[in-house]
Formats: C-alpha cells, sequence, structure tokens
C-alpha cells in the first residue's frame, strides 16, 4: 500500500494498461490456437503468456511457429505489437500509456464528462493531442505501407500487416516472408523500423 502511494499516475497508468494487455493477449491466444495433444494445460499457459509478452517488446523471440498461428491469433498479436511496452523501455509500439490515455479520452467523451481523470488526476489536454497524434502517424505509415506492398508483393493481407506492425514495433516477429518479400518492401521495412525506433 506504501509503495502504492508513491506511485506517479503514469506509472499506474503503464502498470494497469501492461496488465491488462498481458491477461487478455494471453487468454485470446489460448483459446484461439490449435494446439498439439502433447502440450499440457500449464504448458498451454506458458507459450500464450510468453508470446503476449514478446509481442509487447523487441526481442523477437517465439515460442510457436508464427507462419501456423490463427488469423485470431495474428490479430492478437498485432494488437499487441501496435501498442508495444511501457515508455522508458526498449520496447517500440505507440506506448501503453499512449493507449491507456486514448481509451479514457474515448471513454470520458463517450459519457459526455468535462474532464479526463485517472486514479483522481486530471489528465492533460496536451496529453491527450500528444496520444491522438502519435496514433494518426502510425496508422497513417501502416496505411502507406500496406498500399505499396500490397501492389507488389503476393502475400495475403494479414500476413503483409504483420510485417509492418512488428517493423514498426520493433518486434522482430515474422509469419516467414520475409525472405521472401522484394526489395522495394524490404526498404520499405526498414524505414519502418527506423521511424518506429525514433518515435
Amino acid at each position: 500500500r506504501e509503495i502504492h502511494k508513491h506511485l506517479s499516475t503514469h506509472t499506474k497508468l503503464a502498470i494497469m494498461a501492461t496488465a491488462i494487455l498481458v491477461l487478455l493477449g494471453t487468454a485470446v491466444f489460448l483459446v484461439s490456437e490449435k494446439w498439439d495433444q502433447s502440450f499440457s494445460s500449464f504448458d498451454k499457459v506458458m507459450v500464450s503468456l510468453f508470446q503476449a509478452v514478446s509481442a509487447q517488446t523487441t526481442d523477437g523471440f517465439n515460442s510457436v511457429d508464427i507462419g501456423k498461428v490463427s488469423f485470431c491469433g495474428l490479430f492478437m498479436l498485432m494488437i499487441l505489437m501496435f501498442i508495444g511496452a511501457s515508455p522508458g523501455s526498449t520496447g517500440g509500439g505507440i506506448k501503453t500509456t499512449t493507449a491507456g490515455v486514448l481509451y479514457l479520452s474515448s471513454k470520458t467523451y463517450l459519457l459526455g464528462r468535462p474532464d479526463i481523470n485517472f486514479q483522481y488526476r486530471k489528465i492533460s489536454e496536451e496529453a491527450v493531442k500528444k496520444a491522438v497524434t502519435i496514433l494518426v502517424v502510425f496508422l497513417g505509415v501502416c496505411a502507406f505501407d500496406m498500399i505499396v506492398m500490397s501492389l507488389v508483393e503476393k502475400f495475403s493481407f494479414e500476413r503483409i500487416l504483420f510485417e509492418i506492425i512488428s517493423a514498426l514495433g520493433n518486434v522482430g516477429l515474422s509469419t516467414g516472408i520475409t525472405s521472401g518479400l522484394s526489395g522495394l518492401s524490404k526498404i520499405l521495412l526498414i524505414i519502418t523500423m527506423f521511424i518506429g525506433r525514433v518515435g
């Protein structure tokens, strides 16, 4: 309780957002995949947990073959990669606090409340504007890459999008199509990784 009192609002938001994303990612991955009979229930949970955490970081590790993951599982991993880790870490993405601010601002708007609050603290309009700007920039980069790569590549929509978001979040995960991409797409992904790293 004493530690909780000394945590900043920023830290509390980062911890809460991370916990929710990890639990949600683990649950979705767990129920969406077709598991081999050799996996025990404990193994399934641990593999799902590892993959959910890995998708939010820049380690590039995978406990399953990403190329064989279901569409639902891929989509969940894409969401986790897009949001990424918390500020101050080496992880990419828009950051957990940005996602948290976007959620809180949307909730406040829908409820018709005047101020955006978290843990009895008001979130400034500047913080909301920064969060929206980051989201728009990241979505813009994804959209541009998707249009270009869809024109020059033969791979499915979800596999191309997975590569783009993985590059933007500097995650390092792949469905296995990277080596088969054209030179133009590889250059585009390199630039995307740089944009994601600079933030």
